[in-house]
C-alpha cells in the first residue's frame, strides 16, 4: 500500500500496520509532517518507510495494489489530480485501486471521473457517500 499526503503522525498506516501486518509505504511533501511521522513510527514500534515526495516525484517504479489519499481540500485539481491521475497507473498493479477521499463542496466526483477518463489504463468504479458529511471516496481500478 501507498499512502500519499500521510500528514503529521501517520495514524492511517501505523493503524494498518498493526491490524493487518502489511508493507506500507507513506509520503508526504512536507518534512515536518515526515519527521513527525517518523517519530510517531518509533514511539509505537512500527516499521513503516516513509519519506518525502511530492507526489510520485521520490517514489521508485514499484508497483502496489493500493494507493490511497485524502486529498487536499481547496486547492485548484489542475496543481495535484491531473499528475496524480496521469502517473498513478504506473504504480499501480493489474487491478489495483487508487482510493481518493474529498470533500464534495468544492470537488465533484464528476470533475474526478472526467479526468480518469483521460487515462486509458484506469476505470472509474464507483463513489461512496455517507449521508453524515459531505466526503466521498472514490474507487479507481487500474485496468
Amino acid at each position: 500500500i501507498l499512502e500519499i499526503g500521510t500528514g503529521y503522525y501517520g495514524i492511517l498506516p501505523i493503524y494498518l500496520k498493526k491490524k493487518f501486518d502489511i508493507n506500507i509505504d507513506a509520503t508526504d511533501l512536507d518534512p515536518k509532517a515526515i519527521d513527525s511521522t517518523k517519530l510517531n513510527l518509533k514511539l509505537n514500534m512500527i516499521d513503516i518507510k516513509v519519506f518525502e515526495s511530492d507526489l510520485f516525484q521520490n517514489i521508485k517504479f514499484k508497483e502496489y495494489d493500493l494507493i490511497f489519499w485524502n486529498l487536499p481540500y481547496y486547492r485548484k485539481t489542475e496543481d495535484y489530480m491531473t499528475v496524480l491521475i496521469d502517473q498513478s497507473d504506473k504504480y499501480l498493479k493489474k487491478n489495483g485501486k487508487l482510493i481518493l477521499g474529498y470533500n464534495s463542496t468544492p470537488l465533484d466526483p464528476k470533475e474526478v471521473s472526467n479526468i480518469v477518463k483521460k487515462n486509458q489504463n484506469l476505470i472509474y468504479e464507483k463513489s461512496i457517500r455517507y449521508s453524515w458529511n459531505k466526503h466521498i471516496i472514490s474507487v479507481i481500478l487500474k485496468k
